[in-house]
């Protein structure tokens, strides 16, 4: 099976050299997309389950290839070099994950860590419901302002922090009603539905069509917990993605409430726009960030100016941080470097530079040795993934939480590895009141 190994390495490296012979910026995302789609269908059949290369895959798709075709933004030369370079990197991601992936070795053993004892605090229910209406009440007038006046009427301005963690509980407390109303207590799952309903409405009419999109998954995914110990197989697959695609269609009209909403004259304008490409249809129902165009400004910017060697990476460990303490702590890459070249937003306006930017920022293209590293984590990440979904205990939801810190990843990674340890403080703290081995 080595040989299968150094096979895959191979063509991918092969991959990265006919990507450099591209020069058309569409035709290099139709190539890339068609190499992405026709990859995944084969490996999720040949595997029989969902890896979390799909899952970061899919967003490379959706967050990155769909800014090629879409018209908010201006192209140049310059985006068709980022391109290639965020697709060799993309490439060397999967090139990682392959050197590490151990799942034609051996196959997984079924998860069985003992007899698990529930014995939840009388005090969890109540915890569960305030949370979540902690959240509705947090987030309900950034909904009533994207239905009203779309994206533009949102503040910009709330805590960094206190957003994280928002945005984690909009992510785990789904998965964690399931768990404890459908595993623990075994009711019914239209009483879980129930409770995480005003989470799932917040998100639709927020308009954050990816956020509520793993909110549903990772509560599907605790669900299907009930039923099976074998994991999500290929039968689950498909459903899960018939399920995210009708998600998606479903989902895009709420493109016009976060880009006009209901006031605007507008509100038909990405309804109407034509797509002339299998590429360009599929992919506009995705979120470009214009991770490509940030891409070229940061090329840019570092061709007259020295590397960060860290500097940039590091906001991750000093980021909880208050500012009131620290006046001039240093804002991240996506907050200052967009400065440098425009104007026009407010303070707490962020760009996305996606999932080379730091690393990019701080030591150029020697950045693809560490981004190696992280496509050898994202393995041992599905390695844990897989025990968790092959079990009925409690690191089920944990397992679930990997699916959208992996998607996001690719966006930011600093954002995300922020909303994902707000998810691991509350992963820990129910697992208090949950369980007891």
């Amino acid at each position: 099976m080595v040989h299968h190994k150094i096979l895959k390495i191979l063509f991918t490296l092969l991959l990265c050299i006919i990507v450099l012979f591209y020069d058309e910026y569409k035709a290099l995302g139709s190539f890339y997309f068609y190499t992405l789609t026709l990859w995944g269908i084969f490996d999720i059949i040949k595997k029989k389950k969902i890896e979390l290369i799909h899952v970061w895959n899919a967003a490379f798709g959706f967050i990155i290839l769909s800014e090629v075709f879409s018209e908010k933004f201006n192209t140049s030369q310059l985006s068709v070099v980022a391109l290639q370079f965020l697709i060799i990197a993309n490439n060397v991601i999967y090139i990682g994950y392959v050197s590490c992936d151990k799942s034609f070795k051996n196959k997984i053993e079924n998860s069985k860590e003992g007899i698990i004892n529930y014995n939840p605090k009388k005090i969890t229910p109540y915890i569960i419901i305030m949370l979540v209406f902690f959240f509705f009440f947090f987030k309900i007038s950034s909904a009533i302002a994207s239905i009203s006046v779309g994206r533009v009427g949102q503040s910009e301005e709330e805590s960094f922090i206190l957003g994280s963690i928002v945005n984690a509980l909009g992510f785990i407390l789904p998965a964690l009603i399931a768990y404890y109303f459908v595993i623990i207590n075994k009711k019914k799952i239209l009483l879980a539905v129930l409770i995480a309903s005003p989470i799932f409405i917040i998100e639709f009419l927020i308009g954050t069509r990816f956020p509520l999109l793993f909110s549903v998954l990772g509560f599907v995914i605790v669900v299907l917990g009930k039923f099976s110990i074998k994991g999500i197989n290929l039968k689950t697959s498909f459903f899960i993605i018939l399920s995210i695609s009708v998600l998606l269609f479903g989902s895009k009209a709420m493109q016009n409430f976060r880009a006009q909403g209901f006031m605007s004259n507008n509100t038909n304008d990405l309804i109407q726009e034509n797509y002339n490409s299998i590429p360009a249809s599929v992919l506009s129902l995705g979120s470009p960030e214009g991770v490509v165009d940030m891409t070229g400004l940061m090329f840019n910017y570092f061709e007259r100016h020295n590397f960060m060697y860290g500097k940039s990476s590091s906001f991750i460990l000093y980021f909880w941080v208050p500012r009131s303490i620290w006046p001039d702590k240093p804002t991240m890459l996506g907050h200052w470097l967009i400065r440098e070249y425009r104007y026009g937003f407010s303070s707490g306006h962020s760009s996305s530079f996606g999932f080379t930017g730091e690393l990019y920022s701080d030591f150029g293209f020697f950045s693809l040795i560490f981004v190696f590293f992280v496509g050898r984590l994202i393995a041992k990440a599905n390695d844990f993934k897989n025990k968790a979904l092959k079990s009925n205990s409690y690191q089920l939801v944990l397992g679930a939480m990997l699916f959208p810190y992996i998607f996001f990843f690719v966006r930011s990674p600093v954002t995300a590895t922020i909303n994902f340890i707000a998810i691991l403080f509350f992963y820990f703290l129910f697992k208090k009141m949950f369980v007891i081995k």
